[in-house]
């Protein structure tokens, strides 16, 4: 998937493009969460998190705002509210993350050439994979895999400047 303009026009392009798999995991971490949570404790951690992103990275709103409105455009009403669940899942304290990944980067004398080679694999069969090429209107282009369809940006990544980005952890 490529993806050209401001955040938020990013995140529309990516919520028409998505809209379908983004769909189909929306409904199921609807259910989960309530189960596990009434729908008002559900809007507490929500807020509570986006006083965190709009504080720490905004523009990471406005994306999720773009995702909303473009899923919207594509044909699948969605709102802001539940592009930010797909994004923070709420989980009781005293649970375990259930599902988990893994990775490896090597360089210099441990690669074949010297260059970075990185990998990772999701050890989680949720949903398809998005593979996306960023051209952001500010900041760095870059290629990032999205191993879980609503959530824009996970692990691995590398930008235009060839700073690369593995994170694996669980609860």
């Amino acid at each position: 998937m490529i993806l050209k303009g401001s955040d938020y026009e990013m995140g529309f392009q990516y919520g028409q493009q998505a809209v379908q798999h983004i769909g189909m995991r929306l409904d199921t971490i609807w259910a989960e969460t309530l189960q596990q949570f009434a729908y008002d404790e559900v809007l507490h951690e929500l807020a509570e998190a986006q006083k965190h992103i709009k504080g720490s990275t905004p523009e990471a709103a406005d994306l999720m705002k773009g995702i909303a409105d473009g899923a919207t455009a594509a044909g699948f009403k969605m709102s802001y509210i539940d592009v930010l669940l797909l994004n923070v899942q709420p989980r009781k304290p005293e649970e375990p993350a259930t599902d988990g990944c893994s990775g490896f980067a090597a360089w210099g004398k441990t690669s074949k050439d010297g260059k970075l080679v990185c990998a990772d694999s999701a050890d989680a069969a949720k949903n398809p994979n998005v593979t996306i090429v960023g051209f952001p209107d500010k900041g760095n282009a870059y290629l990032v895999k999205s191993f879980v369809v609503g959530v824009p940006i996970t692990h691995p990544g590398i930008n235009n400047k060839g700073l690369a980005y593995v994170h694996h952890g669980g609860g």
